[in-house]
């Protein structure tokens, strides 16, 4: 049985289900938007360990640099500061923004300082296939509620 069939005598949209279920589980790939988050989300990794270029680093700023914020959880957390931007059409998309977004969404042992380039690959790559497989197991659900 190819990637694109699916069990016989399913339905196509469940089958559609199995499909992008084993793309995820088995072969570990990301989607396009899921790729774009491991990108970025490594990206801000390089730049906080001093393996990026100069440019990038300054647009990473921890939660830690600033003394009014000090105090806060989000300081221990290892949290980035998230710009003020315009909501016009490319604003959110700047990559102050966009890394500081998605670092601060992943997991909390993935921004431990201590954790290696290698291990914050495979395990940010092990949290976007699980966030997905999780997000197909809701869809599954419901497409079973609905049936």
């Amino acid at each position: 049985m190819g990637v694109t069939d699916h069990p016989p005598g399913v339905p196509v949209h469940i089958g559609l289900q199995w499909s992008l279920h084993l793309l995820h589980a088995e072969l570990h790939w990301l989607d396009v938007t899921d790729r774009v988050t491991y990108k970025l989300g490594l990206t801000v990794y390089k730049c906080l360990h001093g393996r990026s270029l100069d440019y990038l680093s300054e647009l990473c700023t921890p939660v830690t640099q600033m003394a009014e914020r000090q105090h806060l959880r989000s300081a221990s957390r290892h949290l980035l500061i998230v710009p003020m931007f315009q909501t016009d059409m490319y604003g959110h998309r700047a990559f102050s923004v966009a890394g500081s977004m998605t670092w601060n969404l992943i997991c909390d042992d993935l921004r431990d300082h201590d954790l290696s380039i290698d291990s914050f690959q495979r395990n940010l790559n092990i949290f976007l296939i699980r966030t997905i497989l999780c997000t197909l197991g809701a869809i599954e659900a419901l497409c079973d509620y609905v049936l």
